[in-house]
């Protein structure tokens, strides 16, 4: 229950923003600072109301950021709150990201700003590896070996091989979910089956459609190309950052061609050294550079909507049912395919290095950073900030 007498939306608004500035390391880093904020400083949730609201946020779609802030404001101050407590959580980062971004695009053509820019790539293909990595490791606790190889080896045929759409691979593992089997050789199949089974149905019935593309939008506007490309990863972004920011690179990549793969790097290197929500920062910021402002207030928007909408909606109903064996695969099941969708990334990520600096400073750059960040444990964004330094002076040497 609330305590009305140390509460107020004030109070609220500070705590998410104080939140919003220290919350480095993604979603699961920023848990202990909203269990400090509204248990610990001023009590205004139970320990069992909390954990309630990181049980439905866990097992829905999204940042785990957004929907923790928004419901707490929806719980606690109603529609108002929860939509100042989702700009609170939001705003800081994503204007910092903008300041920051839109500086370097502004200074692009000077030889030393494309040099710095390029010195980025080698540290996001090890932020990408790294990350590629520790989400295999999450993924191998909720899965058993074998398992997780199966869906694994499932995903890259799917995405590698056949160049499906990821979509299409989530909502066909989703439905293998819900599906009654009662062992998982059996869902396994069926995922395998169904998947062979809509490739074969586009390639002899369907010649004209695509599975990079479900959606042929190539000559819409840039507005309803920010819409679509990111409510996809908003209904299907399991997994958190990592598995929101493999389906925003496919979409805005590959798919509706708002940014190169060069220009998504550097997004995901600035967004790196900063707090935040990585996806909303990263929506904000294309949309911004798609379509100005309302394309940024619309990125944001059609990422976080659907999955608070599905907060606000189903907490009861999923909580009450959050020990089924259904809800636990839901996100367990979907974890080999964000990490083929990373390991993807990671790849691309290398050969745009090597492109643009060669064998010789990519792979310098690569071992320093992998130093850097994985022994020393040092921010990405000193990592950055020294990999574009050090570009910028090679470059003018």
């Amino acid at each position: 229950m609330v305590d009305h007498i140390k509460f107020s939306l004030g109070k609220l608004l500070k705590s998410i923003l104080t939140i919003s500035v220290l919350g480095f390391g993604g979603g699961a880093a920023v848990i202990p600072l909203f269990h400090k904020e509204f248990i610990e400083k001023y009590k205004w949730l139970t320990e069992d109301e909390f954990q309630d609201i990181l049980s439905v946020a866990n097992a829905l779609p999204g940042p785990i950021q957004t929907k923790i802030a928004g419901y707490i404001g929806y719980r606690l101050k109603g529609i108002l709150g929860m939509i100042l407590s989702l700009l609170c959580i939001i705003l800081p980062s994503l204007l910092a990201m903008l300041l920051f971004y839109n500086t370097i695009n502004y200074y692009k053509d000077e030889v030393w700003v494309s040099a710095t820019i390029s010195s980025v790539l080698p540290v996001v293909t090890v932020l990408m590896l790294l990350l590629s990595i520790s989400f295999f490791k999450k993924t191998s606790k909720k899965l058993d070996l074998s398992h997780n190889i199966v869906l694994i080896l499932l995903s890259g045929i799917a995405l590698v091989l056949l160049d499906m759409n990821p979509a299409i691979i989530i909502l066909v593992i989703l439905l293998a979910v819900f599906l009654p089997f009662k062992k998982d050789i059996f869902r396994f199949v069926f995922i395998g089956v169904l998947i062979l089974s809509i490739y074969l149905f586009n390639y002899f019935l369907l010649d004209y459609l695509s599975f990079t593309s479900t959606l042929d939008i190539s000559n819409a506007s840039n507005l309803l190309k920010v819409v679509y490309a990111f409510f996809v990863p908003g209904v299907l972004g399991y997994g958190g950052g990592p598995g929101s920011l493999s389906l925003i690179s496919y979409e805005v990549v590959e798919h509706v061609n708002l940014l190169t793969s060069n220009q998504f790097g550097l997004i995901v290197a600035i967004q790196a050294s900063l707090p935040g929500v990585t996806a909303t920062k990263i929506a904000g910021t294309i949309g911004f550079q798609a379509a100005g402002v309302i394309g940024s207030i619309l990125g944001v928007l059609v990422y976080v909507t659907p999955s608070m909408i599905l907060m606000v909606t189903l907490l009861n109903l999923l909580n009450k049912y959050k020990e089924s064996p259904v809800v636990k695969r839901l996100t367990s099941y979907v974890g080999p395919v964000i990490f083929v969708l990373l390991a993807e990334l990671t790849y691309s990520f290398f050969t745009s290095s090597l492109g643009a600096l060669g064998w010789i400073q990519t792979l310098i750059f690569i071992v320093c950073a992998i130093f850097l960040l994985a022994r020393l444990e040092i921010h990405p964004f000193f990592v950055i900030l020294i990999a574009m330094i050090s570009g910028a002076l090679i470059a003018i040497i």
